[in-house]
């Protein structure tokens, strides 16, 4: 039997790590994944540019059919992104205290990421 995989996204100026607590208790009983979002701490990619272009690049990497998609507020857009272009990749979608709509536009978006890009490599200044 498959043990179920669950995908945790952070939100901006954070990283993978912000799950830590929680993965200690899901990995009881699901495959935890906790990528970092482009331009954020551990990620190859280094800069965030849209939702869309975050969401198609995590697409790729899951694989092993659908999973639950959990996205806190930046992660939470791009987790809603990924499920509105690839449906079949996701069985369930849970959003935490993040927009449904954009506040901004991509461009100022974009813009605003290179600006506080250093941030997302401060567990100091995000735990703050």
């Amino acid at each position: 039997m498959t043990t179920p995989t669950i995908v945790l996204l952070h939100g901006a100026a954070l990283g993978g790590w912000m799950w830590e607590p929680s993965m200690r208790e899901l990995r009881t009983t699901h495959t935890v994944l906790t990528p970092d979002l482009p331009g954020h701490a551990g990620s190859t990619e280094p800069h965030f540019t849209t939702n869309t272009a975050a969401a198609d690049l995590l697409a790729g990497s899951i694989s092993g059919g659908p999973v639950t998609l959990v996205g806190f507020s930046l992660g939470g857009q791009v987790a809603m992104e990924l499920a509105s272009r690839h449906p079949s990749l996701v069985d369930r979608l849970m959003v935490v205290s993040s927009l449904s709509t954009r506040s901004v536009s991509p461009v100022a978006m974009a813009a605003l990421m290179r600006i506080t890009r250093g941030l997302a490599h401060s567990r100091r200044f995000a735990r703050a």
